[in-house]
């Protein structure tokens, strides 16, 4: 990684010393334009002071869905305030369940009482219960009797009417559970209060979890499901779509914050992956500020993935080029990192760099980012 030249006491006079800057950052920040103040706050915020974003954009946010998959989780809540009991949401990893879901849950918060569940990795019944009831806000039942726990459960989801329809419980990463945990989850779906489930369930998984629910011991669960959506990664239209809703959503320009050329590197390498583009952006804007570039350009965008190759990610890496070629992203060591970054500091508006990866991915041809199952799953014959 580079070395790190800019200190946040060098950014906090670099905002004192300089009125347009001092401008720019209190419309960004929406805060009165006293000089040492903003320093003070631009040396707090190290790399978001330095691209004038109020807060670091690739964390948590507000959530972005591609149209197909807005329209899917509409459907979704109007299928959940019908009384269906279960939705289902599969995809690859890194395709958005987790933030699909959550979305869904404040969706229908109005409705529902959302109780999510970020980890499925359970080893026995009373750990799914407690851990339902600690997230529900429910004090612990003192026993160990699993139906117990089941109808305390079930006792609060009915207590919450007439404010309320119910609870909502949402498990992300479903494929963790063992088929029993599911049968649990599943009976507390089979209780009704006026016509109307008062635990509704949302699962979410990969697609391996779809090939399970087709097991015939899961049977009951999966005549239950009355939604199923389905994502894909996202197309690269999309992936450029999803970082200038983050960057926006932080306050900032994408002009200001990455050039054409590094946003075409980061969505060529990331493929479509939300989990590698948040690391991607957000390591490359943490280089761009120690090395000051602003906007970030191709070389630290190269420098960002070298860094970051080592991380089980599934990066979309070049194959090996043809000795009269230039590979797009350089190892590190084949590399001299220090004249790149001065290279890009010289031109900093300038969006020459790599080219997009123009090959063709596998989502070429699909055209949708989702796509939406109504009604009830075939039963297994």
């Amino acid at each position: 990684m580079p070395n790190v030249r800019l200190t946040q006491s060098d950014l906090a006079d670099r905002i004192e010393n300089d009125s347009n800057l001092c401008q720019r950052a209190a419309v960004a920040w929406g805060v009165d334009s006293d000089a040492r103040g903003l320093a003070l706050k631009g040396a707090q915020a190290v790399y978001e002071a330095y691209y004038l974003l109020r807060t670091r954009p690739f964390g948590a946010g507000n959530c972005w869905l591609a149209p197909q998959v807005a329209q899917s989780v509409q459907h979704a809540v109007a299928s959940l305030q019908n009384g269906s009991e279960i939705v289902l949401i599969t995809g690859p990893t890194g395709s958005g369940k987790s933030a699909v879901s959550r979305e869904l849950a404040r969706q229908i918060s109005s409705r529902l009482q959302p109780v999510v569940l970020a980890h499925c990795e359970f080893g026995s019944a009373g750990e799914l219960w407690r851990t339902i009831q600690f997230e529900a806000g429910l004090d612990p039942v003192p026993t160990n009797c699993e139906d117990d726990a089941r109808l305390g459960v079930l006792r609060a989801a009915r207590g919450l009417r007439p404010q309320l329809d119910g609870m909502l419980i949402v498990a992300d990463d479903a494929d963790a559970l063992r088929n029993a945990l599911l049968d649990e989850l599943r009976r507390l779906t089979v209780q009704r209060h006026e016509g109307r489930p008062v635990v509704q369930l949302v699962l979410t998984g990969t697609f391996a979890l779809e090939e399970r629910l087709a097991n015939p011991d899961l049977s009951s669960l999966s005549h239950r499901i009355g939604q199923h959506i389905v994502l894909e990664s996202l197309t690269r239209d999309e992936s450029r779509e999803y970082i200038t809703f983050r960057i926006q959503d932080a306050g900032g320009q994408l002009h200001d914050v990455f050039t054409d050329a590094a946003l075409d590197a980061i969505v060529a390498a990331c493929d479509g992956n939300l989990h590698c583009l948040n690391q991607l952006c957000d390591h490359a804007l943490l280089l761009g500020f120690a090395n000051e570039v602003r906007p970030v350009s191709p070389g630290i965008v190269t420098a960002a993935l070298d860094d970051l190759k080592g991380l089980s990610l599934p990066w979309n890496l070049p194959s090996t080029p043809a000795a009269e070629e230039t590979p797009q992203f350089a190892p590190r060591e084949d590399r001299d990192p220090q004249v790149s970054l001065e290279s890009d500091r010289t031109d900093e508006n300038s969006t020459d760099g790599p080219a997009a990866d123009d090959r063709r991915s596998w989502w070429d041809d699909v055209g949708e980012a989702a796509t939406i199952e109504v009604g009830a799953a075939t039963a297994p014959q």
